[in-house]
């Protein structure tokens, strides 16, 4: 059994699921975009005013300020975002799935599942490594708001995969080898 990996308890099978190339990218991607955060707020860190927007509601205006360190906090999310959908990806055959998995259909369902975790991984940590970025303009130019498309692309690049998923899970092709 693979380390993190709960004892399955719903009866299905528990197989491997090996890597395709797009999910090699999706994690690469999304490791990338966090090394490239970090590597921002270091760099823009020093020159930012000591008081910035924490917080911006859903029409994207500041309504909270605080201590420029917590940009770091903004940085933690996505970071601790990445690492539990990571972990969460290591045990598919535990997933609630809308559909009974069988022998026949686990590969596919599993490999289904598992990538649109990836995507949905990949979508949250560019979205909060946006919201940082933007936190350190609005700061750095004395503005008050994110952009008007922050709250259309965040919530479009989260439930359009999920739409997706649900839409392949139940259009599974004749021949899954």
């Amino acid at each position: 059994m693979r380390m993190f990996q709960k004892p399955n308890t719903t009866g299905r099978p528990v197989i491997e699921i090996k890597w395709g190339s797009i999910d090699l990218v999706l994690e690469g991607a999304a490791l990338l975009v966090l090394i490239v955060a970090a590597a921002m707020l270091l760099y823009e860190y020093p020159s930012l005013p000591d008081q910035i927007p924490t917080h911006f509601n859903a029409e994207g205006v500041a309504d909270d300020y605080g201590s420029k360190s917590s940009l770091f906090a903004f940085l933690g999310f996505p970071v601790g975002m990445y690492l539990l959908l990571t972990l969460f990806n290591k045990n598919p055959s535990n997933f609630n799935y809308p559909l009974k998995i069988t022998e026949y259909n686990a590969p596919y369902q599993y490999r289904l599942s598992m990538r649109l975790l990836r995507w949905i991984k990949l979508a949250m940590v560019i979205n909060f490594v946006w919201m940082l970025y933007s936190a350190i303009q609005v700061a750095k130019s004395g503005g008050d708001r994110l952009s008007p498309a922050f709250v259309v692309v965040f919530l479009a690049s989260v439930f359009v995969p999920i739409v997706v998923y649900f839409y392949l899970a139940n259009h599974q092709p004749k021949s899954t080898s």
